[in-house]
């Protein structure tokens, strides 16, 4: 089988579009339902970017997570 590396590389490459597009949408959905500031873009890039960020950030810590488990 595969070792350790190439199965992390390989799960983080193939969820890596995930990891844009399903933040994006949420961001996308919340910014203009809540009508949040919708005279500067600059204010929704940092919105969306803020959403991608804890996006990964919790997948890291689950990833974390899981790792530290035992299947015992």
């Amino acid at each position: 089988m595969y070792g350790v590396p190439a199965y992390f590389f390989a799960k983080v490459s193939s969820e890596l579009p995930m990891f844009f597009i399903l933040p994006t949408l949420m961001s996308l959905i919340c910014y203009f339902a809540l009508n949040l500031n919708l005279l500067e873009t600059k204010c929704f890039f940092v919105f969306v970017f803020i959403g991608i960020s804890l996006y990964i950030a919790g997948g890291g810590f689950g990833l974390l997570i899981g790792s530290a488990v035992s299947n015992k």
